[in-house]
């Protein structure tokens, strides 16, 4: 399954694209289209990972991941969404308030809108199930501001033989490269 971590953008490229594996003189990557071509983009081009993408808010002190923000407008408006990358800046701003009530629209562009509205229309049409599970939504608040954000779930491993095998792994990966 693809996870935010994956999934990268590239300047002068439309479109989104999987990193696959590292290579000595690049990354592999494979389009996230119908076409999942296959290349490799040398280490100086301009490589953007959507989990590292945040968006700004109200809070100056407290930017939000994309991942959460495109998750905020999943459990909004689900796969039909009511604009697209053509809309007006007008009913781009209006779209993104109903879903980041908190968003900063002062530093938030319209072209950065038309943007996450085109990333999100390729994930839900190409990899709809990294947003399948709606995770539980929580509300932080401060004295001037609320941000609705969902609750981060860390998952611990307990058994010891499930670590062992994961050191395992991990050494034998390091010795291949």
């Amino acid at each position: 399954m693809i996870e935010f971590n994956t999934l990268a953008s590239i300047t002068g490229r439309p479109g989104l694209f999987v990193i696959l594996k590292p290579t000595r003189t690049g990354v592999i990557l494979e389009s996230l289209d119908e076409l999942k071509t296959r290349f490799i983009i040398e280490s100086n081009s301009k490589v953007s990972i959507l989990k590292d993408i945040s968006i700004y808010t109200v809070d100056s002190d407290r930017n939000l991941g994309l991942e959460k923000v495109m998750t905020l407008v999943f459990n909004t408006f689900s796969t039909d969404l009511p604009v697209t990358s053509k809309s007006t800046d007008a009913e781009l701003k209006s779209f993104f308030k109903n879903a980041m009530p908190q968003y900063d629209s002062e530093r938030v562009y319209a072209s950065d809108i038309k943007k996450l509205i085109s990333w999100y229309a390729i994930i839900v049409k190409n990899e709809p199930t990294i947003f399948k599970l709606k995770p539980e939504v929580e509300s932080v608040s401060n004295e001037n501001s609320e941000i609705i954000a969902p609750k981060e779930v860390l998952e611990v491993k307990t058994d010891k033989k499930e670590v062992a095998e994961d050191k395992k792994v991990t050494k034998s990966k390091k010795s291949k490269v």
